[in-house]
């Protein structure tokens, strides 16, 4: 499970009980845990078959997010007959070979970049990408319908609930619909409807959040994201850490209400209260971060954009035969400088995907799952504009040449399928490890004495703390992994007084990964993992 997919089943749990308080989270978006509570309600799974659940879950979206790609590719190859790269050649294109071309992509992207192993928000926000995106098109293509523009703001709306970033690229989303009407007696009263449907939507917790915060807000994502990522506000040692924001840096502001740091070598944090989840400092970053001042700084813009740019190359390498593809293309109808003009004409498409790709640039950290819709959204923009002259000999050739490009894409997803599966299947065939050790840890914790609802303590990276998830305890304290080698190479006085300051915090059980190479005298394995707990007598 990763450390996102924690968090958002935590949201869940608020969602279940009907905490709404809880609910409202200033990092994590509402809509994907609250349908990870109406799958739970659904399934009402146990703690061992949960994340099999939520897994289940994001394959039922990833139907929904096929469906909204179907409603685009209608609309984008309307929009291709009706337009055409040029009047002549407008109903020449094949059209088979280009839903091939498009579900490949909407493939690759989906199962490749998003990819259906992890519990994150991403696919559900590539749904309304695609509705938007389709229901775009369809305005362009001449249908001012005022239905049209309150499913275009619905989807906003819904967007916005999925994913933060979404509330700035509705905007943008709408100024292509009004620049795709053009007549402002048309315009206004219509993107007026998208707009108050898209407040409908989005203000109820736009509102919750504002109070909650005691300011306005739509979200503190993007602000940590920047203090995180461009400014290094919580980077040590070269390694963004995310949580224990103390204010060290005076320039970044004082923190209002942080983690508690109650012993300085190793560093020790407790967080007990008063926010809640398996590990606080994660469930709400917003709160411990409160505070926060975020500036502009030159060099370290240039910094966060290089290393973005440089994983823009990655990606680039990655879709190198789109690429090629695509060029082959453009380039193959001989028309000069004319040939930009019909990729110019797909503008609808490539003014969000832009858009949104030139943000993940600015905030200097993107991973290949926040770009996949928005890059679906450019190569269906950019092939959408290859002009085709009419002769049978080149719409074969096209043909053979969207083929390749289909086959270079099937074979980006089945090496990531084959080493997604290859990945789940070692720990089931690896002798020397348990199959689940997550759920060992646990279910040993369990038979140790140490319950649902109890308090834990960690010595290690606890965002990852799987097993705190599956056994329903709650992470108050922990040695973050930048001092942990302090505390296995001190004096045994020192850890008996580090651990004492542990359970001086309220926890149950200090729960430890412990390296090989350093004794273990006074901590009981658990199970055949490498965990280990400590326990006192009751």
């Amino acid at each position: 499970m990763n450390p996102d997919g924690i968090n958002y089943l935590d949201l869940s749990d608020a969602f279940l009980k009907g905490d709404w308080e809880a609910a409202v989270n200033g990092i994590w978006s509402p809509l994907y845990p609250l349908l990870l509570s109406i799958a739970r309600f659904i399934a009402r799974p146990s703690p061992y078959w949960e994340f099999a659940v939520a897994h289940a879950l994001n394959f039922v979206i990833y139907l929904f997010a096929l469906a909204a790609f179907h409603f685009f590719l209608c609309q984008w190859l309307k929009d291709r007959q009706g337009r055409g790269a040029d009047s002549d050649d407008a109903d020449t294109q094949p059209d088979p070979a280009w839903l091939f071309l498009g579900y490949a992509l909407f493939i690759w992207a989906s199962l490749n970049l998003i990819t259906l192993s992890k519990l994150v928000t991403d696919m559900c926000l590539a749904i309304f990408v695609y509705l938007a995106a389709g229901l775009l098109l369809k305005i362009r293509n001449g249908s001012h319908s005022w239905v049209l523009f309150a499913l275009l703001g619905l989807s906003l709306g819904l967007g916005y609930l999925a994913k933060a970033n979404m509330f700035l690229l509705a905007f943008v989303f709408l100024t292509a619909a009004g620049l795709c009407i053009g007549k402002w007696r048309v315009l206004f009263p219509r993107l007026a409807v998208a707009f108050l449907f898209f407040c409908l939507v989005s203000s109820p917790f736009i509102i919750s959040l504002s109070k909650a915060k005691g300011r306005p807000t739509f979200s503190d994502v993007g602000k940590l994201a920047y203090a995180w990522h461009v400014n290094n506000v919580t980077k040590f040692n070269g390694v963004t850490q995310f949580v224990h924001w103390q204010g060290e840096q005076p320039r970044n502001g004082t923190p209002k209400h942080p983690t508690r740091r109650i012993r300085d070598v190793p560093a020790v944090y407790e967080f007990a209260t008063p926010i809640g989840g398996t590990f606080p400092p994660g469930f709400d970053p917003s709160y411990w971060h409160e505070g926060i001042k975020i500036y502009f700084d030159v060099a370290q813009q240039v910094r966060a954009m290089f290393h973005s740019l440089t994983l823009y190359y990655q990606l680039f390498l990655l879709q190198g035969g789109l690429f090629v593809g695509w060029l082959i293309l453009l380039l193959g109808g001989q028309r000069g400088w004319k040939t930009l003009n019909p990729v110019l004409q797909q503008w609808p498409l490539l003014m969000p995907a832009f858009t949104a790709l030139g943000l993940l640039l600015i905030m200097g950290h993107l991973e290949f799952r926040h770009c996949a819709p928005w890059l679906v959204l450019m190569w269906m923009g950019l092939f959408g504009g290859c002009p085709l002259p009419r002769t049978r000999d080149y719409g074969q050739r096209t043909k053979h040449i969207i083929v390749a490009v289909v086959i270079f894409l099937a074979i980006l997803v089945s090496h990531s399928t084959a080493r997604e599966f290859g990945k789940g299947l070692r720990p089931l065939i690896a002798s020397d490890q348990p199959a689940h050790p997550q759920w060992e840890v646990a279910n040993g914790l369990e038979q140790m004495g140490v319950h649902a609802g109890e308090q834990v303590a960690h010595l290690r990276n606890s965002n990852r703390a799987d097993w705190a998830r599956l056994a329903r305890v709650k992470i108050i304290s922990e040695i973050p992994p930048s001092d942990i080698m302090q505390f296995w190479t001190a004096s045994e006085r020192i850890q008996s007084e580090i651990i004492e300051t542990l359970f001086g915090t309220g926890a149950r059980a200090i729960v430890a990964e412990t390296p090989l190479d350093v004794p273990v005298e006074g901590w009981k394995r658990i199970g055949q993992t490498e965990y280990y707990a400590w326990i006192p007598d009751r």
